[in-house]
């Protein structure tokens, strides 16, 4: 399905003369993804036990919106407990579909749809194509979409929220808090995100200062500044505990309450990107927009995944930063310096390869391979 779906999307691209063709080969592209979430077997993805198929037959058996809030989903949890966002989309398209096939679908296509946009976007370029972002998405997170359905729709849009805000529009700080509000009523962690906003409005100063006899770049100083403080809050989770619980997160605060440890296997796992990263240092800070931010971001993807030693739930929250993976390094790959620099590109698509058949294959991640048809 992946490869697949990556064909679609360079046949899409390559189509410059009939656009309703290039239309339909783009729309098969997206529509793949989706179809393969809907086909699946109820016990494909850990929550949709959990939650999905339960909060399905609440809304089948409700005869209105609000006798279906008052539902039990679980034993502690009515359907109410959960996000307004979810609770109504689930809600909708059970109502109109009277399907668990259509509801798996639409989940995904809620998904699908703002990481594409988001990845176009980010692809200033017509001539750009953006089929290895597409491809790492899958290979990183794909599987992972069809278990924490909430958390990704929530982090879909907050990945196209981001590079809007990372763009030249002109109304980009409003349109990145009215999708930052739209994604918390899908998943309340997505206020996480904020911590995204204050990079962009930190690393974004562009100016040189004279320290001495010394003249360096404010933005130098100022990532260095960031990554302390990312490495102060990682010895010291309480700060972290704390801001979780100002923003009414309690529940996820458990996940970083405990000692921290050195978690060997996250730099073993990112080892190929800190490779990438190394080899092009000189040119993708100068040839990438925000690539400071971007970096960033990168970085603090390592230091929350750290709290996995605490508590392997953790890795949630460190996905608010590792979604933009997809994104930073193809576009690394795909810059002036390394454009044909093809082993390492090589290493890329052999990484997202090994990732994805270590985690979701070997280990069974997600609990999503072997994949199986609801219907066989």
């Amino acid at each position: 399905m992946f490869f697949l779906s990556i064909i679609f999307i360079k046949l899409s691209d390559k189509c410059k003369h009939n656009k309703y063709v290039k239309i339909i080969f783009l729309i098969v592209a997206l529509l793949l993804p989706c179809i393969m979430a809907g086909l699946r077997a109820i016990d494909i993805g850990t929550d949709v036990k959990v939650y999905l198929r339960p909060m399905y037959e609440c809304a089948h058996s409700a005869n209105s919106f609000n006798e279906y809030l008052q539902l039990k989903v679980n034993k502690t949890r009515v359907v109410g407990n959960f996000e307004i966002g979810f609770t109504a989309l689930i809600f909708l398209v059970t109502k109109l579909f009277n399907n668990f096939q259509a509801v798996m679908f639409f989940v995904e296509l809620m998904i699908i749809i703002p990481i594409y946009l988001g990845i176009k976007k980010a692809n200033y370029s017509k001539e750009n194509s953006i089929w290895l972002e597409i491809l790492s998405f899958y290979f990183m997170f794909y599987n992972t979409t069809l278990n924490l359905m909430r958390q990704f729709i929530g982090l879909s849009w907050l990945f196209l929220g981001t590079i809007i805000l990372f763009s030249n529009d002109k109304k980009k700080n409003l349109k990145f808090l009215i999708i930052l509000i739209l994604a918390c009523l899908f998943h309340k962690a997505s206020i996480l995100s904020l911590i995204i906003y204050a990079f962009y409005n930190i690393l974004k100063i562009n100016k040189m200062i004279k320290l001495g006899n010394i003249i360096i770049s404010l933005k130098k100083l100022l990532m260095i500044v960031v990554c302390c403080v990312g490495i102060g809050i990682m010895l010291n989770a309480d700060i972290l505990v704390n801001l979780l619980e100002l923003f009414g997160m309690d529940y996820y605060s458990t996940y970083i309450s405990g000692s921290i440890k050195l978690y060997i296997s996250t730099f073993i796992k990112n080892a190929p990107l800190i490779l990438i990263i190394l080899a092009t240092r000189k040119s993708f800070l100068k040839d990438i927009k925000n690539s400071y931010i971007f970096l960033a971001i990168f970085i603090y993807s390592i230091i929350i995944d750290q709290f996995t030693t605490v508590n392997v739930y953790a890795a949630r929250i460190a996905f608010t930063f590792s979604i933009f993976n997809c994104l930073f390094f193809p576009t690394i790959l795909k810059s002036k310096n390394c454009r044909k620099n093809y082993i390492l590109k090589i290493v890329y698509v052999f990484y997202l390869l090994g990732f994805w058949y270590y985690y979701f294959v070997y280990c069974g991640g997600n609990e999503t391979i072997p994949y199986k048809f609801y219907f066989l």
